[in-house]
């Protein structure tokens, strides 16, 4: 079977991916509560592999040590380098409408593309998203009696910390230890496990209504704050994933977060790693 194509469909914040290859992809563990088997299919993935690209790598407008983005006639385009062969470019994506990505890859290069982990690397996922008002944002994420709270802050801040003590002294759920994604359905905002759960094991496919998004600071002591919408709004857009590069995208990103922060508390909790933290925001949460 010489044309044969696999599909590979998986469903993240209730938003179907479904991926087209010529090749076998492994489904890694962190995917695998994520896999789907319906007929819905919100966005299309082509994978194709080539033996050569006409990269073109003009008009540059960002750039890291996995892909550069840039802009043409056509559109936005990400190139993708192997930065363990100087930088050598092997794989092209680009979004050609609201519902479909193809990613063209040289051949040599297949194995970048063997598991869904590599795979969906590859893919603009946090592009794909905000078509469907949802954005992703570095927080530790529960499920509790009051609903989803959402810990965030700088890398180290300990999120997760906070998030291992209320599951154990409040026998909450973790649903998601690194990204989890924030979407608004009719009106109201909820929060989504995702398969990017950092260093973390907690990837769970279930969602849940926010109750509030707590900012983390350390501190010998601790207290809490509900933090005007001007302050929560940098809090928040500081730990969003924004393509810069794109002024639609980085807009919609403005919008969406102001429009939560209208509809959700967000306090900043200066806190010790301890349960102290944890009976300070359930004495504000009860009070709510």
């Amino acid at each position: 079977m010489k044309n044969k194509k696999y599909l590979y469909t998986y469903r993240i914040a209730d938003i179907v991916f479904s991926i087209f290859s010529k090749n076998e992809i492994r489904t890694t563990e962190n995917f695998f509560p994520f896999i789907y088997q319906g007929e819905k299919k919100d966005f299309i993935i082509q994978l194709e592999e080539k033996e050569s690209i006409p990269f073109e790598m003009n008009n540059v407008l960002f750039e890291n040590y996995i892909f550069k983005a840039g802009k043409d006639k056509e559109g936005y385009y990400r190139i993708f380098c192997d930065h363990k062969e100087n930088n050598r470019p092997y794989a092209q994506s680009r979004i050609y409408d609201n519902s479909t990505e193809e990613i063209c890859y040289l051949k040599e290069f297949q194995n970048s593309f063997s598991e869904s982990q590599n795979t969906f690397s590859h893919i603009g996922v946090e592009e794909l998203l905000i078509r469907k008002n949802a954005i992703v944002l570095h927080a530790s994420l529960i499920e509790s009696e009051y609903g989803g709270i959402l810990f965030t802050g700088p890398s180290g801040i300990g999120k997760s910390t906070q998030a291992d003590l209320w599951a154990k002294y409040e026998k909450v759920e973790i649903l998601n230890g690194d990204r989890p994604i924030l979407k608004k359905e009719n009106e109201n905002w909820k929060a989504y496990g995702s398969p990017y759960a950092g260093s973390s094991d907690y990837y769970v496919n279930k969602s849940t209504n926010v109750k509030a998004i707590i900012v983390l600071e350390q501190s010998k002591t601790c207290s809490i704050e509900r933090l005007k919408n001007s302050r929560a709004f940098l809090k928040l857009y500081s730990g969003m994933i924004v393509n810069t590069w794109r002024p639609d995208f980085v807009e919609r990103v403005v919008d969406l977060t102001k429009d939560l922060i209208e509809q959700v508390p967000v306090y900043l909790l200066k806190c010790t790693p301890d349960y102290e933290a944890v009976k300070m925001l359930k004495s504000v949460l009860e009070r709510e």
